[in-house]
């Protein structure tokens, strides 16, 4: 294939496919596609390419979309979890208050050991102030071992003595020891105290994380919202800037629209303009037009195909 020029063409059917566009011989096709096969037709033939956009719009948009349900999940576990007004800023050191508790076990078991020397000191003392009564009363009837008892007697007395200063020392001793004993229970209580606190601080912490969480998915929505913002304001921009073969002709989200509203609404005289239109715009080399199914026209269709 050549031309008048000289010009040599080695693939006769690629300069076919450059003469005859997608609607040259059945302009009327546009107006039987589905609406985004329009969709994809009218952006070619005025050279949008938004699919750059309308893939960042779409990424965006799931990225939204799993934002919003992770953002409601951490919003589902900050109403389910407490929140003590009455928790302190930190856990109680529990190891303190173990430390006391055994402490204050150790003091017990010593002031008990001191009670029992004292219980064990009175009981001598009472033996032997037992015995000496016994002995007094042998001396009238025993008047011939009188000596001998009264040697006994005597050393009794300084047992009975050294005991009774015993006593008095080791009383003193476990008044001391029992003194120095704290209140077990007040410790047992502060545990318990402590314990319930620290609970509250820990559910604190744990909803202070959750709504962190919260803050943090719900900023990040908003970013992906500005995003699809932006792409969609891009998306109108390119639309509004292209130049379209037949006023009134445009492009939304859903497909082609005519005077703002879907071209499937259009009416029948419309249609078959914009659809010539469209099909010259293609490829305005080759001006043939075969209209499959002309004997279904009407004259107001034939009229406007003529025009």
């Amino acid at each position: 294939v050549t031309n008048r020029d000289g010009a040599r063409y080695p693939s006769p059917q690629a300069v076919l496919d450059r003469l005859l566009g997608t609607l040259t011989f059945d302009p009327l096709a546009f107006a039987r596609m589905a609406p985004k096969q329009q969709d994809e037709a009218l952006r070619k033939l005025i050279g949008i390419d938004v699919t750059p956009i309308e893939i960042r719009r779409g990424l965006a948009f799931e990225r939204r979309a799993m934002l919003k349900k992770t953002h409601a999940i951490y919003e589902a576990q900050l109403l389910a979890l407490p929140h003590h007004v009455d928790a302190p800023a930190a856990e109680v050191p529990m190891s303190v208050l173990s430390q006391a508790m055994l402490q204050a076990e150790e003091l017990r078991k010593q002031a008990e050991n001191a009670e029992r020397v004292v219980e064990n000191g009175q009981a001598l003392v009472t033996g032997y102030e037992s015995r000496k009564a016994e002995i007094a009363t042998r001396v009238e009837e025993l008047k011939e071992q009188v000596d001998r008892m009264q040697v006994e007697v005597s050393n009794v007395e300084v047992k009975l003595d050294g005991e009774r200063k015993a006593l008095i020392a080791s009383h003193s001793a476990a008044q001391a020891a029992r003194a120095a004993v704290p209140d077990i229970n007040v410790i047992r209580q502060q545990l318990i105290e402590a314990e319930a606190a620290n609970v509250k601080v820990r559910a604190n912490q744990r909803r202070a994380d959750v709504l962190a969480e919260v803050k943090a998915r719900a900023r990040d929505i908003t970013a992906q919202q500005e995003i699809i913002e932006e792409a969609e304001s891009d998306k109108r921009r390119a639309l509004l800037e292209a130049k379209f073969p037949v006023n009134g002709l445009g492009l939304d989200g859903d497909g082609v629209t005519f005077d703002g509203h879907p071209f499937a609404q259009a009416g029948s005289a419309e249609q078959v303009r914009v659809s010539v239109a469209i099909g010259i715009a293609l490829n305005p080399q080759l001006r043939v037009l075969l209209i499959r199914n002309g004997n279904m026209l009407d004259k107001n269709s034939l009229a406007a195909i003529t025009k």
